[in-house]
């Protein structure tokens, strides 16, 4: 019995260290990702990849120019039973990106662009329905160019249930895709529904790379079964473009799927139950 003990004990061990254990901290180690070697993250992960900065193509980024400041590398999504954890991986700092590289790859210092907020479409419409800030810039315009804007730190992991177009600035037309910056010029188009932690850090493992990372209550969402939903993220001037689709769930809130190891634990569980009963029996006979 001691020996059937001592192996329980050990996988239970095995057992509860084998899941994920998220922690939003701009470090992507724990989700397997090693950004600029390794993009393949662990199972169970959602993804989107393109890091496609070339500067010999003159900085192009597609759609747009600027090169690596101004690059959208990444988007993974992991989804548990209480949260949704996002990380993204980009080119442009948490101040900003410049210069401005034109068609012909030639800098313009004196624009300077910020990154945008992430954006959430859950019913499939092609409206951006939540948003959650990510640097704390709010939205401000000088002759149409968004080099200016006005720093607010106590807006950083707000979360935003967007009521209407006019809570995203549009930004400049640059590209076709609707850019994802919070428009706080029209405060009845936002509303304030929770805040939340976000990490946007240099990343250690690609210098000329930033890790962005957060984490989204599963309350909060208003997912609907089997439609398609998608996370955006752009900068203010939509250079480049961050699309992850995730599949529609078949129910509403979204279960799950038990990982391995819990799995492992009800099997183990089980089992002691067996073996105490058993016990109990023979000692009664």
């Amino acid at each position: 019995m001691k020996k059937w003990i001592g192996i329980l004990f050990f996988a239970v061990c095995l057992a509860s260290g084998s899941g994920f254990a998220l922690i939003v901290d701009g470090n992507l180690s724990d989700w397997g990702v090693t950004p600029g070697s390794d993009w393949n993250p662990d199972t169970g992960i959602s993804s989107w990849v393109e890091d496609y900065v070339n500067y010999s193509n003159n900085g192009w980024v597609g759609p747009g120019y600027g090169g690596q400041p101004y690059d959208a590398e990444a988007i993974f999504a992991y989804i548990d039973d209480t949260d949704l954890y996002i990380a993204l991986v980009v080119g442009m700092a948490p101040s900003g990106g410049s210069p401005i590289y034109s068609a012909g790859g030639s800098p313009n210092t004196s624009i300077h662009h910020f990154p945008g907020d992430l954006a959430f479409d859950l019913n499939g419409d092609g409206f951006y329905e939540y948003g959650i800030e990510l640097t704390g810039y709010s939205g401000n315009s000088v002759s149409g160019q968004y080099y200016k804007h006005t720093y607010d730190a106590q807006k950083i992991g707000n979360i935003y249930n967007v009521l209407d177009g006019n809570g995203w600035n549009k930004g400049e037309s640059i590209s076709q895709y609707t850019k994802t910056e919070l428009n706080y010029k029209s405060p009845s188009s936002l509303q304030v529904i929770g805040n939340t932690t976000v990490a946007y850090v240099n990343s250690a493992d690609k210098p000329d790379s930033y890790i962005i990372e957060t984490v989204l209550p599963l309350p909060i969402l208003e997912l609907t079964s089997g439609i398609d939903w998608n996370i955006h993220w752009t900068m203010t001037c939509g250079n480049d473009i961050a699309d992850l689709v995730i599949a529609g769930f078949s129910s509403n809130p979204p279960v799950a799927v038990p990982e391995p190891a819990t799995i492992l634990l009800l099997g183990i569980a089980v089992a002691v139950v067996v073996l105490n009963r058993n016990k109990t029996l023979i000692h009664t006979i």
